[in-house]
């Protein structure tokens, strides 16, 4: 089978800003930290596990926590709106910094597309 290139991209756009989305970007940061507790990086590597049946490279890994780290230190951001209670106790800009790296691991092309 064989994917066809395009220039439009509505699933991605869909599953980055759809509210649905974001709530499972949210319980699978939760799940990650009920998990494997608080720290970031083993959240990252918990739920790159749990999304992608595998570890994160060294590379993939130190990134996303980074990011994690980058978003947490953004203060612009507003807060998680009901967020589960893994989320909820920790502190706000970390956890929605979780969740954002979450969601980016759905809409990682491994885990949208089956090879």
């Amino acid at each position: 089978a064989r994917r066809d290139t395009t220039v439009v991209a509505p699933q991605t756009l869909w599953s980055l800003n759809n509210r649905r989305a974001w709530q499972q970007a949210q319980h699978l940061a939760a799940r990650a930290v009920r998990e494997v507790g608080p720290d970031p990086a083993t959240c990252v590597e918990r739920a790159w596990r749990i999304a992608l049946a595998r570890a994160p490279s060294a590379t993939e890994k130190t990134q996303a926590v980074q990011l994690v780290e980058q978003l947490a230190a953004d203060t612009t951001g507003a807060p998680l709106e009901n967020p589960p209670a893994e989320l909820a106790a920790m502190p706000a800009a970390q956890g929605s910094g979780l969740a954002k790296v979450c969601l980016a691991i759905l809409n990682l092309n491994e885990f949208v597309w089956i090879d």
